[in-house]
């Protein structure tokens, strides 16, 4: 009969999936109908019975005051008397979890009760990968002794789901993404345990958001009418965004896997069960300290994470910038961060410290890639070059000589120098749906489309996307040659790091890779520290604000330009976005700049990368005014920077958000390179290890080495 009916199930979901695309319930039905004969088998419940209470009793032993210890009875099953058709357990003298009268009788804790229960399904989930898939009200008694705390006994294990280790961490993730409103790490979370999305969708990121804070909204008991109004204003809201775009009406998922189909469910079924009991459960709160434990592989979540660290090059330098690597990581300025430093074509300094990402204890090496932002239009603005060195282009040529199309008409070295007016092409793209930057073809369009917000020439202003986009479709244009394949063979090859400084990666899995992040809450403390408690309420306050209400507002897709942290998106990772997404090492990116430094000549070789007279080009400055007096000035394509008024050669390199950077002074042909995976709103761990840098080796110290990356978050929220 269950046969039957399953077979009639799955002719039904069949024809509905034909008829209706969007609502493919076919994986679930699938999933269900491999589960259900288990039920029936009554030697496969008591092995998982057995299994569940022997790994729950491991957990209370391990997890004493670390917000996951719980209390628990499971049945004893009498092995003599178990056959298949037939299971044999102990009585357990409980009532049913959901008869409230006898929770008011017995004076039961309900608070307490559900939070055992939530913990004990955390502990199934997160530590062993291996969860009862039916705790509804029928499966879960309460034993109440009198003069004791009130203990839920677990039952019926006949449907129960395993799941591997790489789908524990990606659920780990989704927790921990969920919690921190963590747009990208809750994209990439998802893309983990199987859920595809159309990345065509505009509503992407805010659906995602949604669905996974519907998954673990708190519980609690909700008057009708709040219910009510909340309903009414959320259609009305619908109504508006489908006049807006008919196509926010379709499933921006194409694929839901089947395990996530057991462990909404188990959540789903807790929380309707503190809901009917009228229990607030902060159900995220408690499933945190699993999901951390989970990643860090060790269940001791209240011991601090440590700090490793790599001396490459061993040096006096070094060891006095690990020290102050460390210092800033006390201090919460600092995850992770990568230094090297050259003079006179020697490596004098090379250090890998910290953390790849916030969750785990994954060490930063040497090679491990960092997303330095717009330190990447260095390795762009250097295609150009040797492009005017092969006689392809000059830098007085309009671009659309070599461009057919390009409406602007305005110099290369305009677009080099910030003066064309382009600062803003793309951007309303990039507006309506953020994974616009994935799309070559169509932001390179986008470009050649796009009008001049300012005269070509006139003004400078930071060309934060646009710049990428325009340069790096010119070095196609020019080249014909595939911009990627270009800089590889002109000039990564050369350099012998291909590898280790790529535009959009070959390999966007690569686990190398270290994770940008934002640690809000200690940013507030700390620069309340440093400003007082009124600098919260200000400017800087607002910006702190930014990405945290870009994760938790209704139009989270219409932000997602300005949160960094969007780049660690796999989507994003093997994009070339010129302009933004570098994954370099600090070494490919000191290497680059020291032969820079040299004259154009790679350091230990005589083999040459670029001319002289190139190198010479790109410390000069522009005449251009510049509105904003905080931006930086720019040479051709790169940022120069004077030690005082009448610095006749100053430093040149680029900067990024967050405080990656590389650069360069002829003068004592010193070059660095610093890469940092912590956002901070100061930029404070770069500025002080590139002040540190210059006074150890006695350099005049930069005025302002970081005032760019300040501007490009500016203009990022604008834009935005």
């Amino acid at each position: 009969v269950i046969e039957q009916d399953l077979e009639n199930l799955r002719r039904i979901v069949s024809w509905f999936a034909w008829a209706e695309p969007d609502f493919d319930f076919r994986p679930l039905m699938n999933e269900w109908s491999k589960e259900v004969p288990y039920e029936l088998d009554f030697v496969h419940e008591a092995e998982n019975l057995r299994r569940v209470e022997r790994e729950s009793m491991e957990a209370v032993q391990s997890r004493k005051d670390l917000g996951m210890s719980f209390k628990a009875i499971f049945p004893q099953v009498y092995g003599e008397l178990l056959t298949e058709k037939v299971l044999v357990m102990n009585y357990i003298d409980g009532f049913k979890v959901s008869d409230i009268k006898e929770l008011d009788a017995h004076n039961v804790d309900r608070v307490a009760l559900i939070q055992d229960i939530a913990r004990a399904y955390g502990n199934q989930i997160f530590r062993f990968g291996f969860f009862n898939a039916d705790p509804h009200p029928g499966n879960i008694l309460v034993v109440a002794e009198k003069g004791k705390k009130a203990t839920p006994a677990l039952l019926d294990f006949g449907l129960t789901k395993e799941i591997d280790e790489k789908t524990q961490r990606g659920f780990s993730k989704l927790v921990l993404a969920a919690a921190d409103g963590d747009i990208s790490m809750l994209l990439n979370s998802l893309d983990e345990v199987g859920v595809k999305f159309n990345f065509n969708s505009q509503i992407l990121a805010q659906e995602s958001l949604k669905m996974t804070k519907f998954f673990f909204r708190d519980s609690g008991k909700r008057r009708s009418e709040q219910v009510k109004e909340r309903a009414k204003r959320g259609e009305k809201q619908r109504e508006i965004k489908l006049q807006d775009d008919e196509s926010l009406g379709r499933n921006p998922v194409d694929a839901f896997p089947e395990s996530l189909v057991f462990f909404q469910r188990t959540v789903f079924l807790i929380r309707g069960l503190a809901t009917l009991l009228e229990v607030h459960l902060p159900y995220l709160d408690l499933l945190v300290p699993f999901a951390k434990s989970n990643l860090r592989g060790t269940f001791q979540i209240d011991k601090p994470f440590g700090f490793p660290r790599a001396i490459e090059v061993q040096s006096q330098l070094s060891a006095k910038l690990i020290n102050l690597a460390a210092k800033l990581e006390r201090d919460r300025s600092l995850l992770g961060c990568q230094i090297v430093v050259w003079q006179n074509g020697q490596v004098l300094a090379e250090i890998a410290c910290g953390r790849r990402d916030k969750y785990t204890e994954n060490p930063v090496t040497p090679s491990t890639l960092f997303n330095v932002y717009s330190c990447t239009k260095a390795l762009t603005t250097m295609a150009l070059h040797r492009c005017v060195e092969m006689g392809l282009v000059n830098y007085g040529d309009y671009i659309d000589q070599h461009w057919p199309g390009f409406r602007t008409r305005c110099t290369i070295e305009q677009v080099l120098r910030h003066t064309s007016g382009l600062q803003n092409a793309g951007s309303e793209a990039m507006k309506k749906n953020f994974f616009s930057v994935c799309d070559w073809d169509r932001m390179t369009r986008l470009m050649e489309e796009a009008k001049a917000k300012t005269a070509p020439g006139s003004e400078q202003t930071y060309h934060y996307l646009s710049f990428g986009w325009i340069i790096g479709g010119l070095v196609e244009k020019v080249s014909n040659t595939p911009f990627r394949e270009f800089v590889r063979r002109e000039i990564t090859g050369p350099l012998g790091v291909e590898d280790e400084m790529q535009i959009g990666l070959e390999d966007p899995m690569n686990e190398n890779l270290a994770m940008v992040c934002v640690d809000l809450e200690a940013e507030k403390r700390r620069m309340t520290r440093k400003l007082g408690r009124s600098a919260l309420t200000g400017q800087l306050g607002k910006r702190m604000k930014d990405i945290h209400e870009l994760a938790n507002s209704d139009a989270a897709e219409k932000g997602l330009l300005s949160n960094p942290t969007m780049f660690n998106h796999k989507a994003v990772r093997e994009a070339a976005i010129p302009a933004a997404n570098g994954r370099f090492s600090a070494r490919a990116l000191a290497k680059l700049y020291a032969t820079l430094a040299n004259g154009g000549v790679i350091p230990g070789t005589s083999k040459r990368l670029f001319k002289a007279e190139t190198v010479a080009l790109l410390n000069s400055f522009s005449s251009v005014s510049r509105p904003n007096a905080q931006e930086a000035s720019y040479g051709l394509g790169l940022q120069v920077f004077r030690t005082d008024a009448d610095d006749p050669a100053p430093v040149f390199g680029h900067s990024g958000i967050g405080g990656s950077l590389g650069g360069c002074d002829p003068r004592s042909r010193t070059a660095f390179g610093l890469t940092l995976n912590q956002l901070t709103f100061d930029h404070r761990a770069g500025y002080e290890i590139i002040k540190f840098v210059f006074n150890a080796l006695g350099l005049r110290p930069l005025a302002a080495f970081t005032n760019e990356a300040r501007q490009e978050r500016s203009q990022l929220l604008a834009m935005a």
